[in-house]
């Protein structure tokens, strides 16, 4: 996460409030730390399928080295519940899961332009086009699927690694019934951006998004990059 998700992340949790946190997706703990400083108040169950990346460790979080929805859900009053996901999974089937807990506050981390990406992100949903295995345009094919074989292809549960690679036909079904149930769709904007986007296109086209808060200017040493965070909230 840079500092652009960061942001939009830290203001919409403090804006929410939740009095739990459900996050997917830890990796080094960035995230996690992050949740604290907007909710200090809130308890936090983090899950990762590999917890051996962190390396901020939270004596206050709850770590479980699962798959969320394995989880013993029962003891927990999921009805001021917020989900944070940065797991690179099928965002669709975040969502749907989310439902059946009772969870109707989300948070989507690299929601991928049409064309990009490595899941079937909120972006493919809304504009009905699927996602085809590994959909990351050619010129970024070759490190993403480095990435992916690092990432995943070590201890990693099969039924992660079917969802990491699972193929979603265009349809207009996903994002109909998504619209029939959601309050609030809301893409956030970012506060800064550079000229070009992490593919080297400008933020036009698929690439579009609501204008940054201080502008273009250049500045040192800062990670930019933008992959259109959104907050989801269903009825």
């Amino acid at each position: 996460m840079g500092f652009n998700q960061s942001w939009a992340t830290w203001y919409l949790v403090n804006k929410i409030g939740p009095a739990l946190i459900l996050e997917s997706g830890v990796h080094r703990g960035h995230s996690t730390w992050l949740l604290e400083q907007a909710a200090p108040s809130a308890q936090i169950l983090s899950f990762d399928v590999n917890l051996k990346n962190r390396i901020y460790i939270s004596k206050s979080v709850t770590y479980t080295e699962s798959d969320f929805f394995s989880f013993d859900w029962s003891k927990y009053d999921l009805s001021n519940c917020l989900a944070f996901f940065d797991d690179h999974q099928n965002q669709y089937e975040r969502i749907i899961r989310s439902y059946w807990l009772g969870i109707r506050k989300i948070i989507l981390e690299d929601v991928w332009p049409v064309g990009e990406g490595d899941c079937y992100s909120m972006k493919h949903i809304l504009n009905g086009s699927g996602f085809a295995h590994i959909q990351m345009s050619v010129e970024h094919k070759g490190n993403l699927f480095k990435r992916i074989l690092s990432r995943y292809y070590e201890n990693v549960l099969d039924s992660f690694r079917e969802s990491q690679f699972r193929i979603v036909s265009p349809n207009t079904f996903d994002r109909d019934n998504l619209k029939a149930r959601a309050k609030v769709i809301l893409e956030m904007p970012p506060v800064y951006l550079e000229e070009r986007n992490s593919w080297g296109k400008p933020y036009s086209g698929v690439y579009s998004t609501r204008p940054p808060l201080l502008g273009h200017k250049p500045l040192k040493d800062a990670d930019y990059s933008f992959y259109y965070l959104t907050y989801l909230e269903l009825q």
